[in-house]
Formats: structure tokens, C-alpha cells, sequence
């Protein structure tokens, strides 16, 4: 398997969350290895909340709660290095973290939008993901907001 960067990236999505109507938790996408080490976006439909959850060497770190918009595209961003976390929806930063761990090398290794970084399946429309090996600045999420994904 190809090893993303553990110690800085970023983790983009461009998504339209749905609601499910049974009120559960029913969206997770993340980097992982194995359960002891992940991040991920979770989003829960009945209260239409994003969540960012951190799991490092075993600990479970929830580092974001925000509500958002449902049935619509939103870009979402979670950049990472030492020590540190940014969260961004549709280009504005809308939280920081700087107290939730460092990944050791090599502990993301894939990407998931399965059932095993938590309860439930992703249940939304993905338009658009990326994996960078390195943490983006403002002027990087500035020009990522900006570009339009082509269908074929």
C-alpha cells in the first residue's frame, strides 16, 4: 500500500452530505492504518454537524464540531503537521487545534470510507477528494476553493 505523509498533509473533500432520516452518524472519510491511528470526517444528518476525530497511538482525540449545510457541495479541508490541526469549510479556517498529537511515519497509509474508523458508512455524494503530502497554506486553500472539478 502507498504510505501518505503521517506527520504533515492535507485531506480534502468536496462532498454533499445527505440526510439519511435515521438520525445516526452516517458519514466517515479519513486516512488510517488501523483503529489506533486515523483521522477522519465524520457527519452526523440529524443535527447536520461535521466532526473531526483524531485517534493517535490509541487515543481518541474529537478535535471539531461545526455545523454545515445540507444537500450541498461543501469543500472541507483538514491540514495537518506537528502538533497541530487546521479545519476549513469552503475556504474560511474554522478552527485550530494545537494539542492533539503527532502521527509517527508511515501510520496513514489509506485512504477510507469504510465502517472501520467508525460505526457507520459514508452516506453522501463525493464530487471531488485529494491527499497532499504536506500541510496547505492559506494561499494553496485559496487557489483549491477556486478550482471546478470537469465530468467527463
Amino acid at each position: 500500500a502507498s504510505t501518505f505523509n503521517s506527520e504533515e498533509g492535507s485531506l480534502f473533500i468536496e462532498t454533499k452530505s445527505l440526510a439519511d432520516g435515521n438520525g445516526g452518524l452516517n458519514m466517515t472519510f479519513g486516512l488510517k492504518k488501523n483503529t489506533n491511528n486515523f483521522i477522519a470526517i465524520l457527519f452526523r444528518s440529524s443535527a447536520g454537524e461535521v466532526w473531526i476525530q483524531a485517534q493517535v497511538a490509541g487515543t481518541v482525540t474529537n478535535i471539531f464540531l461545526y455545523g454545515i449545510p445540507q444537500d450541498i457541495n461543501n469543500k472541507i479541508v483538514l491540514a495537518w503537521g506537528q502538533n497541530y490541526i487546521r479545519f476549513y469549510v469552503n475556504g474560511v479556517l474554522k478552527a485550530t487545534r494545537s494539542s492533539f498529537g503527532t502521527f509517527a511515519s508511515g501510520v496513514l497509509e489509506t485512504l477510507s470510507f469504510d465502517s472501520k474508523i467508525a460505526t457507520e458508512n459514508w452516506y453522501g455524494n463525493v464530487k471531488d477528494v485529494r491527499v497532499y503530502n504536506t500541510a496547505l497554506n492559506d494561499s494553496d486553500l485559496e487557489t483549491l476553493m477556486m478550482l471546478k472539478v470537469l465530468y467527463c
